[in-house]
């Protein structure tokens, strides 16, 4: 039986190291192409966007382990048993489920590491991507306004510029929206500007000459409208506390706001759907493992493509249960503890089904294995 577990163990090397690999690169993509435009906004260098691409890492994990160790598990028994080797295995007597054991050692293992992933590494990688697009942000102005973009990285306030030259620092055909007095937001039109930077205050002047300055309201015969020669703003560096995101949060501060008297009904179903999704997606990665094997019995003639194509299917199908549950425990209209787990429940009967089918040779299984 040694032999039989290591024999087990050897073949899912390979497709974890493939298939770990290629979903961390798919997912961290997916992740840069969300923040892209604020990416592209703050004109990060190549230095910058390779340190946000590593920092993210944690966030592809997050997924990426659980669909990993479904797909490992699920082509490792497959290829067995394309080849007829678990065939022999169970002409010999062995029991089907016997190789459970190397299966579950390896399932175990990365369930202990999506643990750590969930409750270390993924909130200190989205902490740190928010500081380094925030300090990019703050230094925008020192690097220059890009064109053709809008810019919304400066609280209050919101560029485009159709033409820029000297590094971002002299422009044509300019707009600004100019929000910080909340009674009276403005909109700014101007023929051509120059932007000036004083690093020792951090305060930059932006210099607009031949525009419109607009006050707009709904009622167009009271909307201000004032032409000028020349306007200069000044633009100061705001160090506005930002609030703690879910995602930020470790478990016990997710418990300890979920629980707090002071915070609305609503707010502490937010915090107690994260900390329960922060234990959920492990334990799925644990479950998604065990019921791969008994899957790729059943599929055991499939190629590997075909492979592929049903564990994707089979983690697509839990995802999306997984998004589709935690939206309705934040919205508040179900119990939050039934909702977040009630994928793995289902993960966890379906497998119960599965190998109660091939230990007691149920038709339909003992067909699949030995045709």
């Amino acid at each position: 039986m040694k032999k039989i577990n290591l024999l087990i163990a050897k073949e899912f090397l390979i497709p974890f190291i493939f298939s770990a690999g290629f979903l961390t690169i798919f997912l961290t993509i997916a992740q840069i192409i969300g923040i892209s435009d604020t990416l592209i906004e703050i004109s990060m260098g190549f230095k910058e966007f390779l340190s946000v691409c590593i920092i993210t890492l944690p966030s592809s994990w997050l997924f990426a382990i659980p669909m990993s160790t479904l797909l490992t598990v699920f082509l490792g028994i497959m290829r067995l048993a394309r080849d007829n080797e678990i065939l022999a295995l169970l002409s010999m007597g062995t029991s089907p489920v016997k190789p459970l054991l190397p299966v579950f050692i390896f399932s175990v293992v990365m369930t202990f590491f999506s643990f750590f992933v969930s409750f270390y590494l993924y909130p200190g990688s989205v902490r740190e991507v928010r500081e380094v697009i925030k300090t990019l942000s703050d230094n925008i102005l020192s690097k220059g306004l890009p064109e053709k973009i809008f810019i919304s990285s400066i609280p209050d306030l919101t560029f485009f510029i159709t033409a820029s030259s000297d590094e971002g620092k002299s422009f044509r055909g300019i707009f600004v929206r100019d929000n910080r007095d909340k009674r009276a937001a403005i909109n700014i039109y101007a023929a051509s500007g120059e932007l000036k930077n004083d690093p020792k205050t951090g305060i930059s002047m932006l210099n607009l000459m031949d525009g419109l300055i607009v006050r707009p309201e709904w009622d167009k015969d009271k909307a201000d409208i004032i032409k000028f020669k020349n306007y200069s703003m000044k633009i100061t560096k705001k160090d506005k506390p930002i609030k703690e995101s879910r995602g930020e949060m470790s478990l016990g501060k997710l418990w300890e706001n979920g629980h707090d008297p002071n915070l609305k009904q609503s707010k502490k179903n937010l915090f107690i759907c994260e900390f329960h999704k922060r234990i959920a997606i492990p334990v799925g990665t644990l479950l998604l493992g065990i019921i791969a094997m008994p899957i790729a019995f059943i599929f055991g003639r499939t190629t590997v493509t075909g492979g592929v194509g049903i564990g994707t299917i089979i983690f697509l199908l839990y995802y999306i249960s997984m998004v589709f549950t935690s939206n309705l425990a934040d919205s508040g209209k179900v119990n939050i503890m039934l909702a977040i787990w009630s994928p793995n429940i289902i993960l966890l009967l379906f497998s119960g089904i599965l190998f109660w089918g091939l230990e007691t040779n149920f038709r339909f299984f003992n067909k699949a294995v030995r045709e």
